[in-house]
């Protein structure tokens, strides 16, 4: 079962800092993951940061069905990171490379050419 370290939820974070909060809605309900109470902190004020808390609150991150539904909202956005990082004049060739690596280091397959993300459950 996977672990989601804080490197990767921080990762998943601040890659949804910019997000529309539609798009976070979107990503979140296409993988059947509901929207939770309010998760409000007093140390972070992002209303896209607080949508998200408010969805991983609703995981139980200790099931394997919860495991695998945070594994395919880290492998889409990580599919349009490799897709926009493929079009000429890219700005931020670094952002693709460091998903590569936290999510490696925490134990996760990806691949390099489409941005899937797997745990050991999923291969």
């Amino acid at each position: 079962m996977a672990i989601f370290s804080p490197r990767v939820l921080r990762l998943l974070s601040t890659e949804l800092t910019n997000t529309p909060l539609r798009q976070i809605d979107a990503l979140f309900d296409d993988h059947g993951v509901h929207l939770g109470p309010p998760q409000p902190s007093e140390n972070d004020e992002s209303v896209r940061r607080e949508r998200m808390r408010r969805y991983l609150a609703t995981l139980d991150l200790e099931s394997p069905a919860g495991c695998l539904k945070l594994t395919a909202v880290l492998s889409e956005l990580l599919q349009q990171i490799v897709q926009e990082d493929g079009y000429a004049g890219s700005t931020d060739i670094g952002r693709r490379d460091r998903w590569f690596r936290i999510l490696r280091e925490d134990g996760f397959d990806v691949d390099e050419s489409t941005g899937a993300v797997r745990t050991s459950q999923t291969t």
